[in-house]
Formats: structure tokens, sequence, C-alpha cells
């Protein structure tokens, strides 16, 4: 079930914490913080964070170049997120990920439009940007061009629309240009023609 109390802080502090750690470009610092909230999710049997911190290391997986590692960790998430689908649709699009990095594109495709149908239907929760990002690079690589001009054209909306709730200036560059599936969100836009 879901954790309350201290442990279940401890548990969501560690996988952010690995988010963050990621994002800062320290794989290793990473994979430690959500081991610790792997750990605490064993423990207090919890679903939902052993699979959040199964995405989070699967993602951590694809960034050191194991494709083959982030698909296990994905396909393990996806069985566990069954009880929390925004988490589910993240384990999809690492899944879809870690298939289009290793050539696969024709099996990438299947999760990568699982993952969207989830965000699209209003599921979205931390994974928003991942998913579109998946579906995107999936769909390029199937040769799919217009389905990905339109799905990254929606991607860039959904970012400008969470942007504007930032307040002009650093804070909502450093959310557009510094957090890195968003840079990849304006890199696969400019590579479709679709932004300058």
């Amino acid at each position: 079930g879901d954790l309350l109390g201290l442990s279940g802080v401890r548990a969501y502090a560690n996988l952010n914490l690995g988010r963050l750690h990621l994002e800062r470009g320290d794989p290793d610092e990473a994979e430690r913080a959500e081991a610790r909230a792997l750990t605490i999710g064993m423990s207090e049997r919890s679903p939902r964070v052993i699979g959040a911190a199964r995405v989070h290391l699967g993602t951590i997986a694809l960034y050191r170049g194991d494709p083959a590692l982030a698909e296990a960790e994905a396909l393990a998430a996806i069985d566990l997120l069954s009880v929390a689908p925004p988490l589910q649709a993240g384990a999809f699009a690492v899944l879809a990920r870690a298939l289009s990095a290793q050539g696969r594109a024709e099996e990438a495709r299947g999760p990568a439009e699982q993952a969207l149908r989830m965000v699209d239907s209003g599921q979205h929760d931390i994974f928003d940007a991942l998913v579109r990002v998946a579906y995107v690079e999936a769909m390029i690589q199937a040769g799919e061009t217009e389905l990905a001009k339109r799905a990254i054209e929606s991607a860039v909306r959904s970012l400008g629309g969470r942007a504007a709730r930032i307040e002009a200036g650093p804070k909502r560059m450093a959310f557009l240009e510094r957090v890195s599936l968003h840079a990849r969100t304006f890199e696969l836009a400019r590579q479709l023609g679709t932004i300058e």
C-alpha cells in the first residue's frame, strides 16, 4: 500500500534526490539514493515506491549506456505500478527508450504509445516530459515523421504551459533549459523543424 509516516517521507526524499543527482550528471550518487528508496519500499511492501525506484534506476541505466538493464528495470516497474497508472506511464516510457536505444524500433512503438495514451488521458504525473520524449524518439525511429511532429508540438505546448506558471526570469529559463528532458524536447523540436 501507500507509505505513511517517516519511512514514506524518507522513501520519497530519496526518489527525488536520485532524480536530482542524475540531472547534475552524477549517476553513482543517483543510484545510491534510488537504492535507499528501493530498500525502504521493499521493507514496507510498497509497490509504488519499489516501482518508482525501478523507473529511476532504468533511467540511470540509460544514462550510463546500458539499455538492456534499463529494459529489465522498466519491465519490473510496469508490473509493480499497475497500482499507480501515472507512475506506470513513466515505466512504459523508459521501456520504449530502452528498446529504441537497442535499435528495436518496432518493439518500442507499443510501450511509447501506451505511455502517451496514459499522459493524454490526464493521468500524467511527474513523467509527462519523459513520456513525450520517449514517444517522439520512438516515432522518429519507426519513420513516422508526421506523428513525431504532431507529438513534439504537443510536448512543446505542454512545457510552455508549465513554464508559464513560473515567474519570468532565471527560474523559468532553468526549467526550460537546464532540465535535461526539457532541453531534449526543444532539441527534438528543432530536429523535426517545428521550432527555429
